[in-house]
């Protein structure tokens, strides 16, 4: 039978830590045998938003507003085509905020836009509960 051991901390390094110290407790274990999962913090979370809020006002602002939109008015499942109506844009403006954000997203492991499954033509995509939650407290 496994056994099950949660670490806890508010960054990468204190989880490290942490793990370290029941790697040296317990002894090595094989890496197959370990799954490590991270979560994000409230704090963390809207530090990790609060930049994208910040890196989309250096330009246009729209990649934020697009976001803020997404959060405030399509609860559920939503594509891309939802938005240019909602917005009142081309769809090539919204193509291109999303991958604005799609590769904020893989730089900072925060998931903004989620695929849901099975999904295709047009693919639909919904706002994590946490992420909605943030960015509607960070305001337009």
């Amino acid at each position: 039978m496994p056994t099950i051991l949660q670490i806890s901390g508010t960054s990468i390094a204190e989880l490290e830590a942490e793990l370290n110290k029941l790697k040296a407790q317990f002894g090595q274990v094989p890496a197959q045998q370990v799954l490590v999962a991270q979560q994000n913090t409230g704090n963390q979370l809207r530090t990790r938003l609060q930049e994208l809020k910040a890196q989309s006002a250096r330009t246009t602002g729209r990649t934020w507003r697009m976001v803020h939109e997404i959060a405030d008015h399509l609860p559920g499942q939503f594509a891309l085509d939802d938005i240019r109506r909602r917005l009142n844009v081309p769809v090539a403006h919204v193509k291109a905020w999303h991958r604005n954000v799609s590769r904020w997203s893989k730089r900072t492991g925060v998931v903004v836009f989620q695929h849901v499954p099975g999904s295709h033509h047009p693919t639909k995509f919904e706002l994590p509960n946490d992420v909605r939650r943030e960015v509607l407290q960070l305001g337009p």
